[in-house]
């Protein structure tokens, strides 16, 4: 059976007959070419924000909070966090990494604080617990790190939250700490 030539269809064999024929003419002979590789669009990954390196000097004497701290003092969260959020956080159900300050100089305490912290954003962890210890051991028998943790901690900018530790993870001799995504 031969198929019925309408002028429409006419017109497409001349145009394709003169596309062959104009490439014969510029590239000698016309051939297709057949692929199987079929070439994958992918999204790019999306560049990530390095955290500034910590600044590990002391602070000033001013930044150090008077010894009398109360237990408010040591609940603290960010304008935005969630109740949901902030509860999950005071049942310790985010992990992360421990950091042990007991024994530790002020200046030595939040030099390796800024450092824990800037390298949990670093690895991605979303919590730090902070164990400062309660001052039993202190030569006045008070606390001197634990205040100290609570105010440094406040003031920096990649700290959404914090507050007192469960019983078996050192109570309130240590402290969770919910970070910034990095």
């Amino acid at each position: 059976m031969t198929a019925i030539q309408t002028p429409a269809r006419m017109q497409d064999d001349q145009d394709d007959s003169l596309f062959r024929q104009s490439l014969r003419d510029d590239l000698g002979e016309v051939r297709r070419v057949y692929s199987d590789r079929v070439e994958q669009w992918r999204e790019k990954p999306r560049p990530r924000r390095r955290p500034p390196e910590p600044d590990t000097r002391p602070p000033p004497p001013s930044a150090y909070p008077p010894e009398d701290a109360r237990e408010e003092d040591y609940h603290f969260r960010r304008a935005g966090i969630q109740d949901k959020v902030f509860r999950r956080l005071r049942r310790g159900e985010f992990g992360g990494r421990a950091l042990d300050l007991h024994g530790m100089t002020r200046a030595a305490a939040f030099a390796a604080l800024t450092r824990c912290i800037a390298e949990a954003r670093r690895d991605g962890e979303r919590a730090v617990r902070v164990i400062h210890g309660k001052g039993y051991g202190s030569q006045h028998g008070r606390a001197v790190l634990k205040p100290s943790v609570a105010a440094w901690l406040k003031g920096m900018p990649e700290v959404l939250a914090f507050c007192p530790a469960q019983p078996a993870h050192g109570g309130g001799g240590a402290l969770y700490v919910l970070l910034k995504r990095a």
